[in-house]
């Protein structure tokens, strides 16, 4: 766990000096759509924590189905008992 705080205070870091180096404005382009000019830093911000976001969302949705498959196999444990009996 300390090793993935290391880590994550790294990146912050990183993110940070990337950011004051980088204040140059810039167009975001998507598909069709296209975005005023806006600062580079906060494009990079943005995108940092959407993945921020969409990771723990999947990090999340793998915890519940883990959680639901115990569940299930406890309650086959505690059937196969009651029937052995």
């Amino acid at each position: 766990m300390q090793s993935y705080l290391i880590g994550a205070l790294i990146f912050v870091i990183a993110m940070v000096v990337f950011i004051f180096q980088n204040q140059q404005p810039v167009t975001v382009t998507f598909i069709t759509w296209v975005s005023p000019e806006v600062s580079l830093a906060l494009v990079v911000l943005l995108a940092a924590c959407a993945g921020a976001v969409i990771t723990f969302l999947m990090q999340s949705f793998r915890q519940l189905r883990k959680l639901q498959q115990m569940r299930e196999k406890k309650i086959k444990r505690r059937n196969q008992q009651a029937e052995s009996k």
